[in-house]
């Protein structure tokens, strides 16, 4: 189980001085995303030691493989990851490979926290099925995809942050990330019971007694002064039926 919070920056950012540029240039003021490139590598990237690589970017329409040069656009806005290319471990899950581009849209320029868990594909359709809880919801968009090649340690599972293409600007702003052994879906949070504190309702005078009335549970106390002591009404319950006693008695409830 993986679990992001994070967005792409649109925050203030010093020039960019791009791989093959002559002179710096302006951040994009709308953002500047990224695409999985390299076998399946990412802004965020979970790797196997035998099982190959899954990876998530943060997508803008405006990113390209290549800053410097130009060149084709994403024309999507969201999270991006492995593309559907078979049912084994392929160097052809990049944004631009062939196969079934795999995404989920959204504003990728506000906050967005991702709970996101990765299991064996049953269906044979191909190596993974990817669950993503959104913001949140613990309703999944459910996609199957295929692992990559992509492998920056040899025979050692890893879980990276980064971009890995020296042409390929990008800017995140993440708050926290974490993972868990294992394919835990998001229970919801536990809806908080809200305790109201006790207070009268009613007290009515009914032939030489007064009933008394009141919410939120606790226990009757009687004095015949405000200063106290206050002493517990035995076995006095809402409503309570009080016997008149000398000219004057305050009552209150102890939580």
């Amino acid at each position: 189980m993986l679990r992001l919070f994070l967005r792409a920056s649109k925050a203030p950012i010093d020039q960019l001085y791009l791989s093959g540029g002559s002179s710096p240039t302006a951040y994009p003021s709308a953002g500047d995303g990224y695409l999985t490139s390299d076998g399946g590598k990412g802004n965020f990237g979970i790797k196997q030691i035998a099982g190959g690589i899954i990876s998530f970017s943060l997508t803008l329409p405006r990113d390209n493989f290549d800053d410097s040069a130009g060149g084709a656009t994403a024309q999507f806005s969201g999270l991006t990851m492995n593309r559907l290319n078979g049912n084994a471990v392929s160097t052809g899950v990049n944004f631009d490979s062939t196969g079934d581009f795999r995404g989920v849209s959204l504003d990728p320029t506000q906050w967005h926290e991702f709970w996101i868990t990765i299991k064996a594909d049953s269906t044979g359709v191909g190596t993974h099925l990817v669950s993503v809880y959104l913001d949140g919801s613990t309703t999944a968009t459910n996609l199957i995809v295929t692992a990559g090649d992509g492998d920056d340690f040899t025979g050692t599972p890893y879980l990276a942050m980064g971009g890995s293409r020296t042409a390929e600007s990008f800017a995140l702003d993440v708050d926290f990330f974490a993972y868990k052994i294992g394919a835990e879906a998001p229970k919801g949070k536990t809806p908080q019971t809200t305790t109201q504190p006790p207070r009268f309702t009613s007290i009515i005078p009914n032939t030489g007694k007064v009933v008394i009335t009141w919410s939120g549970g606790g226990t009757l106390q009687s004095e015949t002064s405000l200063s106290g002591p206050w002493v517990d009404v035995t076995g006095a319950n809402s409503p309570a039926s009080i016997t008149v006693a000398g000219p004057t008695r305050f009552y209150r409830v102890k939580q």
